[in-house]
């Protein structure tokens, strides 16, 4: 697990898109962005320390791209699920599949894969920093809940003159 990060002096986090519980799962990723410079979640490969913060200058910053997508995988496991269960289902009823898995479990797997396979969005936050392009996208399930950083995100770009692509 990755230590929290230290403020400068004079520094404000401006947006916290990436919790620091959750900095593992969100490697290669801006974790956030604070008055003075952009923190980065970098993976480091055959370290002793897999996870490292990197900062890059909030200055250097000079474009933001946003994009509302689909989370594929996951809505291919819903679709998966909701097969699952209607065979489980139908074999239970017709009698040919007996004991063990009961009905109940299977409708339960078609109405949490159908959730999956129908409702699944992330965002997605691509920032020109310098000659680099930093990265960021929410995990799926959470788009509602990451409305609110992603709003903050484009709305601390507009007040600062930068260029955004797409809005939330």
């Amino acid at each position: 697990m990755l230590p929290e990060f230290e403020l400068e002096d004079g520094e404000n986090i401006e947006v916290r898109l990436v919790s620091s519980a959750s900095y593992t799962s969100h490697a290669n990723q801006v974790a956030a962005i604070t008055n003075k410079r952009f923190l980065y979640i970098k993976r480091k490969e055959f370290s002793k320390h897999p996870y490292a913060l990197e900062c890059f200058p909030a200055d250097a910053w000079s474009g933001l791209r946003y994009r509302a997508s689909l989370a594929l995988v996951a809505m291919f496991a819903g679709v998966i699920m909701v097969v699952f269960g209607f065979l489980v289902f139908y074999f239970r009823t017709t009698g040919e599949l007996e004991g063990g898995v009961g009905i109940g479990l299977a409708l339960l797997m078609i109405i949490s894969g159908g959730a999956l396979a129908l409702g699944v969005r992330r965002h997605k936050l691509q920032f020109t920093v310098g000659d680099r392009t930093l990265r960021w996208r929410s995990r799926a399930m959470t788009f509602r809940g990451t409305l609110a950083a992603v709003r903050q995100t484009i709305d601390l770009a507009k007040e600062l003159g930068i260029p955004v692509t797409g809005s939330a």
